[in-house]
């Protein structure tokens, strides 16, 4: 009599291969925007690169294992290109989008100097576009933001009422609303996904350690 295996494959093209792939990083602990590259980096406890002859004040990256977080000056205007650099290629349409709203990272006080970069479905930054019009900011900006329910909702993909909201979150970003959610194998690869990582390894040669 053959044996049924029950063993479950997880392949390639999968999120949940994704997910394996990206370090078991906690959302709450990676920030959302900064002032500086070397507190930002210091957070993740990573290593931050230059991007070829893209000045730092533009843009940076962390590594931390195998996970990239790419930070942008919120009015630095090739953003795209410098994430389709450090960002696995895809052959579809998808969103190059600020984790953090521009206008409330220059709304902030002081005014936050880089924002993470996130890849994320053209038809869910659509549907987020109205919530980032909205905040209730602190007088004074704490030296980091974190994603709050609804940002880690679009990390993962999803439309801004996929769960039930308070109207605390649902009202405006705040420094105070910081996630506590933590994610499946199958939420991680979605997260590994919207910054950048893919199936295999990218090699980039062009990256200048700072």
């Amino acid at each position: 009599m053959q044996k049924i295996s029950l063993k479950k494959y997880i392949l390639p093209g999968s999120l949940r291969y994704l997910g394996k792939l990206c370090p078991n990083i906690s959302p709450s602990s990676i920030p959302i925007a900064g002032y500086t590259y070397y507190e930002i980096t210091k957070k993740i406890n990573g290593e931050a690169y230059q991007i070829g002859s893209i000045k730092v004040k533009n843009a940076f990256i962390v590594i931390k294992g195998n996970a990239r977080f790419l930070y942008v000056r919120p009015k630095y205007s090739t953003y795209r290109k410098a994430a389709e650099r450090v960002f696995s290629k895809i052959n579809w349409d998808i969103d190059y989008d600020h984790a953090l709203s521009k206008r409330i990272a220059m709304q902030a006080s002081p005014t936050y100097k880089y924002i993470l970069l996130l890849r994320v479905p053209p038809s869910v930054n659509r549907q987020h576009g109205s919530f980032e019009k909205k905040d209730n900011l602190l007088k004074k900006s704490p030296s980091f933001c974190f994603a709050d329910d609804r940002i880690l909702d679009k990390w993962l993909a999803r439309p801004p009422k996929a769960r039930n909201r308070s109207n605390h979150v649902m009202s405006g970003y705040s420094q105070n609303n910081i996630t506590k959610y933590g994610l499946t194998l199958k939420q991680r690869g979605q997260w590994a996904y919207a910054i950048g990582i893919g199936d295999e390894n990218l090699v980039i040669n062009f990256l200048q350690k700072i």
